[in-house]
């Protein structure tokens, strides 16, 4: 609340709280999470505001201490906490753009550039431990230790440093329940932390990448390894284009009577080509980091419970099958030792339902300020998604899509009819004179998330979703797509989205399903700098017919710029 400019006990109005109620949710509410037990905890805190009104009457002579009313609205926050726990699909929102492509850039970073000088110190551990097995005496720490001790993190002597060597004796500090503490570590918990660190970024990059459940991914088999890569993962030939796509196998467990059988797309390259995605080179890491353990117990999981409080297991014995929570713990470690976050969304807590709302939300969008790696991930999945093409078999996901897609349109409607934000296109024209009717579908709503939901619920019996590109959101309609009339030569009454091959925003501009806001006002700025220089450059050097096609954009960025700017006064 701080954060939010909330400083004093007495400004706690009922809006105030139940916007910190929804946020409470966000970060506590997890799909996997058994209901009650979520129930009762976010029960206990979101009744802090009530018990704080109770305790008011003894602040009489500190007005900024004191609650007038009930921050709960006379609700019980068991009553609240059990009403936002049924319907966590529709009130939960997609992890934040804010806490998201930080996370990845730095999973990514671990993951690409960090992993092989953290695999090979492991390496270097293991052969150390191996020298000691059949040692008579348990005093093998410090030979080991002087091992780590003489690793270099600069991927073997090709880069500079990224980090310092491993050092006898490494200050690091931690919270607990008890509060803020320091202490030692040596050699061997270093590298335990490394590794803990390293696995993980490649958890946020697989998650992140397929929204998969965590239980999904404890699952995951690592053995037989076939074909060059881990029994979890396959690569096949794109249905569309010159692609290849890479998916990971597995099963789903939630709600099943026996585990089903699933895959999740993780990746897609041009075929021929030895790149490997983000996603796919973090199972990879994850193969190889634990392939010692797999051994030592002949376990065939991709990943494995080996991480021992001050150490690593050094015997059958210590392993064990992993956790959902610990999978938890060790996300949300990373991002709090390698993660900056904007100060609003210090603190933030990772859930498994955010990732999987934002796998939604980014299938379904092309947006340009993204960090470029996540922007074309979504970008080439999305276009094998909106294409027709299978990409997964796990149906809450493919559902979450499109009731994404909905959602999207519901919030454009909403947002035109009720004036807060610009729209320029044919489209907004057809829903502003449509505004009376859809303001009174929305009468008994003060809230605009309310009416979001009382708009998708009738856009879902039209069948009218939208897919967002950076140059404007297609309101999809086969009877006005301009797209399919181009491929085709008639419009294709059976279409439910857009022909990605067709697309573009030169088309896009002249037909009726495109809606125009100003988060896409950058993009038609540049596009009119652009046609602008291009009509220069082709008259200088006396080229009329490509003046001529520049001019026509440069006047399509004009007409739609200047809708703009005319709905904004």
């Amino acid at each position: 609340m701080h954060t939010n400019g909330i400083f004093r006990f007495s400004e706690l109005t009922v809006p105030i709280y139940t916007r910190y109620s929804e946020f409470v949710a966000t970060i506590e509410i997890d799909e996997d999470g058994e209901s009650a037990l979520l129930q009762r905890r976010l029960s206990a805190l979101i009744g802090i505001g009530g018990r704080i009104f109770q305790q008011s009457v003894l602040f009489q002579t500190i007005p900024s201490m004191r609650l007038e009313s009930d921050p709960l609205g006379g609700q019980s926050a068991h009553d609240r906490a059990a009403v936002m726990t049924s319907r966590t699909g529709d009130t939960i929102p997609p992890m934040p753009d804010e806490v998201y492509d930080p996370l990845i850039a730095a999973s990514i970073e671990w993951v690409r550039n960090h992993a092989p000088d953290i695999l090979a110190l492991l390496e270097v551990y293991e052969h150390a431990v191996a020298r000691t097995l059949d040692w008579a005496s348990n005093n093998y720490g410090p030979y080991i230790s002087r091992r780590l001790l003489e690793f270099r993190f600069n991927n073997g002597g090709k880069t500079h440093e990224w980090r310092p060597p491993l050092s006898e004796k490494n200050r690091v500090d931690y919270q607990d329940e008890d509060g803020a503490h320091s202490r030692e570590v040596g050699p061997i918990e270093q590298l335990r932390m490394l590794l803990v660190d390293l696995f993980g970024a490649a958890m946020c990059l697989i998650q992140g990448t397929a929204a998969m459940r965590i239980n999904e991914f404890a699952g995951l088999q690592a053995e037989p390894f076939e074909r060059g890569m881990p029994s979890c993962l396959k690569m096949v030939d794109a249905t569309t284009g010159n692609r290849e796509a890479f998916y990971i196998t597995g099963f789903i467990y939630k709600q099943k009577t026996k585990p089903q059988p699933a895959e999740w797309i993780i990746g897609i390259r041009p075929r021929g080509m030895d790149y490997q995605p983000d996603a796919v080179l973090a199972v990879e890491v994850l193969y190889r980091l634990f392939r010692y353990w797999r051994q030592l117990t002949g376990s065939d999981r991709l990943v494995l419970s080996v991480f021992r409080r001050r150490g690593l297991a050094r015997t059958p014995k210590g392993v064990s099958a992993i956790l959902s929570e610990t999978l938890r713990r060790y996300q949300r470690r990373f991002m709090a030792r390698n993660v900056e976050l904007p100060p609003k969304f210090a603190g933030w807590v990772i859930t498994t339902h955010q990732f999987r709302k934002k796998f939604a939300h980014d299938i379904i969008r092309s947006d340009a300020s993204r960090i470029p790696e996540v922007r074309l991930h979504f970008h080439h999945l999305s276009k094998h998604v909106v294409s027709g093409a299978y990409y997964g078999n796990d149906a809450a996901l493919i559902k979450l899509v499109d009731d994404t897609a909905v959602q999207e349109a519901a919030r454009d409607i909403v947002s035109i009819v009720f004036g807060t934000t610009a729209y320029a296109g044919k489209t907004a024209d057809v829903i502003r004179a449509q505004a009376e009717k859809i303001k009174s579908l929305c009468v008994e709503c003060d809230q605009e998330a309310d009416r979001v939901g009382v708009v998708a619920g009738a856009l879902r019996s039209e069948a009218i979703k939208v897919w967002p590109d950076a140059h404007g959101d297609c309101h999809f309609r086969a009877e006005t797509a301009a797209c399919h009339l181009q491929a085709l030569g008639f419009y294709d009454l059976t279409a439910t989205k857009p022909n990605q091959s067709e697309r573009n925003s030169g088309l896009c501009a002249g037909c009726f399903n495109l809606l125009v806001s100003s988060r896409s006002e950058p993009y038609w700025l540049n596009r009119r700098t652009e046609a602008e220089a291009d009509v220069k450059s082709a008259l200088d050097h006396d080229e009329p017919v490509t003046a001529h096609f520049a001019r026509k954009r440069l006047k399509q960025a004009d007409l739609i710029l200047t809708d703009l700017q005319r709905r904004k006064s």
